[in-house]
C-alpha cells in the first residue's frame, strides 16, 4: 500500500462522525487525482 494512502486513512479513523462526509468526498477526489 502507499504511505499516503495508510497516513490518510489512520486520520480517516481518528475523525468524528460528523467528519465522516467530508472525508469520504476528500478521498473520492483524492482518488481521481492518483
Amino acid at each position: 500500500m502507499n504511505e499516503k494512502f495508510i497516513e490518510f486513512t489512520v486520520s480517516f479513523y481518528d475523525l468524528h462522525p460528523r467528519d465522516l462526509g467530508y472525508t469520504v468526498s476528500l478521498m473520492w477526489h483524492a482518488r481521481l487525482n492518483w
